[in-house]
């Protein structure tokens, strides 16, 4: 997408077993399904361009899904958790944390300050707060992406605070851990 007239690998440092980050792991390009667009005629492209250029980057199957008819809110993290649980050969997640993740987005809690501050976290759990990490660097590198095809996504809709608090996720990936099933989580709705 960069570059316009030819490949060039791009540095990465990836933490992974056997990395020792002193040096880059140097990775090719993939060109997207419908072609690559210059960032010349992404940015001077009309919004359906900008568009399916987004969705293409996060997986070509997403784009033949109704991710574009939910509320405006709600596509960028539907598109990270999609890309968690769709991007490699084995989910990043197990489906009780997706649950939990998902009944934290689409928590009414999450827009009540008084419910927030009310919320007792019996315990700390580190892969909660290592889950949610995860999250978190997938809304910045979603964020990269979203600018680099000039915000087929409104901005206000990719910050953390229009679908996103910690403790609010905490709290349902406790119980969520605990068993509880994702009806139940998202209060039957």
């Amino acid at each position: 997408m960069l570059f316009a007239d030819a490949w060039t690998q791009v540095p990465e440092w990836c933490m992974y077993s056997g990395s020792t980050l002193k040096e880059p792991d140097y990775v090719d390009p993939v060109e997207l399904e419908d072609g690559t667009p210059s960032m010349e005629e992404l940015w001077n492209g009309d919004a359906e361009l900008k568009w399916r250029t987004f969705l293409d980057c996060i997986h070509p199957v997403l784009k033949e899904t109704k991710i574009r008819s939910l509320p405006s809110h709600l596509v960028v993290p539907v598109a990270i958790l999609f890309y968690l649980q769709c991007s490699q050969p084995k989910p990043a997640l197990k489906d009780w944390e997706m649950n939990a993740l998902i009944a934290a987005v689409l928590s009414p809690i999450r827009d009540d300050l008084n419910q927030i501050r009310a919320l007792a976290l019996p315990r700390i759990d580190a892969r909660a707060v290592h889950v949610a990490a995860i999250f978190m660097k997938g809304l910045v590198n979603f964020y990269f992406l979203i600018a680099a095809c000039d915000f087929p996504v409104e901005r206000k809709n990719c910050v953390p605070w229009a679908f996103w608090d910690g403790k609010v996720f905490h709290h349902y990936y406790l119980r969520a851990k605990s068993g509880a099933k994702v009806e139940d989580l998202c209060e039957h709705k």
